[in-house]
């Protein structure tokens, strides 16, 4: 079975084991903070895990980009 059908499978059943082992998948491709938050499963696990607010997504773009 292929992982991202075992993701999708677990996702079924428990939302955060399906962001986790996205995560897993994709934290070693991802090269720059701008590239992780433009992924919105990526955003959406770490925006669950460090419990940050969805509304922070609003802020300017060149904001977010300035402290990071």
């Amino acid at each position: 079975m292929q992982p991202h059908a075992i993701a999708s499978l677990m996702g079924e059943q428990n939302g955060g084991a399906r962001l986790t082992l996205y995560f897993m998948r994709q934290a070693s491709s991802s090269t720059t903070t701008m590239g992780q938050l433009a992924d919105k499963e990526f955003l959406k696990f770490v925006q669950t895990t460090l419990n940050i607010p969805t509304e922070t997504s609003k802020a300017d773009l060149d904001l977010q980009d300035a402290k990071s």
